[in-house]
């Protein structure tokens, strides 16, 4: 369920951040100098969406340290690659965007890849338990 959460929480700081980018005034990399960096900074300050992906980070922070106490990082982190899956998800949902075919077989694909990299996390598991008489 927190590997879900944080899932949820990417989805969040990725639209606020895009939100941000959306908000800041047009720049040319080739007039881009410390300046106009620090400007485009102050602006994103200023902006809500900055502050709420800020949010979505630190509640990050908190919440993957909880999942890796939980479970091992071999299994964690494929789990953290359902954001392939969710945040396509979350982009139809809330953002009206369009997910084309090619992009749904990938997102086949990796959860495929999830699924077998769980499958094979649990045999060792199971062999040993067998070889110890516990199932």
């Amino acid at each position: 369920m927190l590997v879900v959460a944080a899932d949820v929480i990417q989805f969040i700081i990725m639209v606020s951040f895009k939100k941000v980018a959306a908000e800041l005034p047009p720049v040319s990399l080739d007039t881009l100098g410390v300046g106009s960096v620090l400007h485009l900074a102050w602006v994103a300050v200023q902006t809500k969406y900055f502050w709420l992906g800020i949010a979505g980070m630190a509640s990050s922070f908190i919440i993957w340290p909880a999942v890796l106490a939980a479970l091992d990082l071999s299994v964690a982190f494929p789990l953290g690659s359902m954001s392939f899956v969710l945040i396509p998800i979350l982009s139809i949902v809330f953002l009206g965007e369009h997910i084309g075919v090619l992009r749904w077989f990938g997102i086949l694909v990796i959860t495929g890849g999830i699924a077998w990299l769980s499958v094979t996390e649990k045999q060792p598991a199971l062999q040993a338990a067998e070889a110890k008489g516990i199932t």
